[in-house]
């Protein structure tokens, strides 16, 4: 088994794309995006044999995984990676083992107490030295299949969400692209939404950097009512699979159902595109019952994940780090 690291986006992104449905958070763009953001992004591939990018074979990956390297008191550090890491269908245990072991010694040479993932099943882990932690990314979502007419998708969304739709339309509430300079106003609006509903968001200085990064990764739309804009999202646009990242809405004339409109006019695009799923992203009862409930309405199916975990190397150093995690949060 070898640890390499990719130094292409067309070879990495030939496995990548081939989970199903695809992973965002583990692509070449996705990476870049977080690297012009200041981190220290590295792609890494578990080879069978010796591996050229020129002679790039997929079946010879057993798996691949995006790893931004953070840094931690007592000039340690730790490893991360969403969404990650992506095996290969057909991996022995044996090959498993030997994944672990390959992460292990490079965590040793970069003091490295633990590597934190987020698989996506739980078909693997199940013999390394894990402990769970807090989780990053949702652990719970809700998928809908674009492959159905639109006749389809809106005859499987709650009769409620379809009525909302049409008042949206009705009202002359329209969706279009954003544009760079309307940057703030979804800024604006995310502060809204974060104290309304309860939930923490990103520094904001981070919305502004997904926004305004040039690539065709990042789509940003917005809802507009009587020139107002009562609803803005940002949507990630790879492989195939369209997601829902980020969502804000104003206090103001929200009996004109602004953010019905803008899922629906995003949803019907990503089908016209040729995109095969539609990802909300994140859902949770307890947390985010009313995000959740407007979610639900449009249907589709909840995908679960087995949520964050911790891949320890150092346990000693790791109990150090999670106790003074744990007294920063009282």
């Amino acid at each position: 088994m070898k640890l390499i690291e990719c130094q292409s986006q067309e070879n990495w992104d030939k496995f990548v794309f081939n989970q199903k449905p695809n992973q965002f958070l583990e692509t070449w763009q996705w990476g870049k995006l977080q690297e012009a953001y200041g981190e220290k992004v590295r792609f890494f591939i578990f080879t069978k044999k010796d591996f050229t990018e020129e002679k790039f074979n997929i079946n010879e990956i057993v798996a691949a995984s995006l790893i931004i390297t953070k840094k931690i008191p007592g000039g340690f550090f730790y490893f991360y990676s969403p969404r990650g890491p992506l095996f290969s269908s057909d991996i022995t245990k044996a090959e498993e083992k030997e994944c672990q072991q390959k992460i292990k010694e490079l965590a040793k040479k970069e003091k490295v107490l633990f590597w934190r993932i987020e698989p996506t099943t739980e078909n693997y882990f199940l013999n390394w030295s894990w402990r769970k932690s807090i989780n990053l990314q949702p652990a719970q979502t809700l998928f809908l299949n674009l492959k159905m007419t639109e006749e389809e998708l809106l005859k499987s969304m709650h009769q409620k969400t379809r009525y909302n739709i049409n008042l949206a339309l009705k009202k002359g509430v329209t969706v279009t692209l954003g544009q760079k300079e309307e940057a703030l106003d979804f800024l604006q609006l995310m502060q809204t939404t974060g104290e309304r509903d309860s939930f923490r968001i990103h520094p904001l200085a981070y919305y502004k950097h997904l926004v305004s990064f040039d690539s065709n990764l990042i789509n940003f739309f917005i809802a507009r009512y009587q020139n107002k804009i009562l609803a803005a999202g940002i949507f990630v646009f790879s492989g195939d699979t369209v997601t829902y990242l980020h969502g804000a809405s104003s206090n103001e004339d929200r009996n004109v159902m602004a953010p019905f409109l803008l899922q629906w006019t995003v949803i019907k695009k990503a089908r016209d595109l040729g995109y095969d799923y539609y990802d909300f992203f994140g859902i949770d009862e307890k947390k985010w019952p009313g995000v959740t409930r407007f979610k639900e309405g449009f249907g589709g199916e909840k995908i679960s994940y087995p949520g964050t975990m911790d891949v320890v190397f150092q346990p000693l150093w790791y109990n150090m780090y999670t106790l003074l995690r744990r007294l920063r949060r009282i």
